[in-house]
């Protein structure tokens, strides 16, 4: 079975907790990575390889886009 190496991208914690509950019903999604700002996730995302991240677009400082 393929799984796919998942980063979770929000600024509330307990969103990404929740996503994170959510998403383990899937065997097939692998959350491997979670950060709380775009600068923490620019820095895991040059880490490692990602198939697949869940983005929160509104953030402060600055966009998720």
């Amino acid at each position: 079975m393929i799984q796919l190496k998942t980063l979770l991208v929000d600024d509330e914690y307990s969103a990404i907790e929740g996503l994170r509950i959510r998403l383990e019903a899937f065997a097939e999604i692998e959350v491997i990575g979670s950060a709380q700002s775009v600068d923490e996730a620019i820095n895991v995302l040059n880490k490692h390889d990602f198939d697949l991240v869940f983005l929160d677009i509104e953030m402060p400082t600055k966009s998720g886009f």
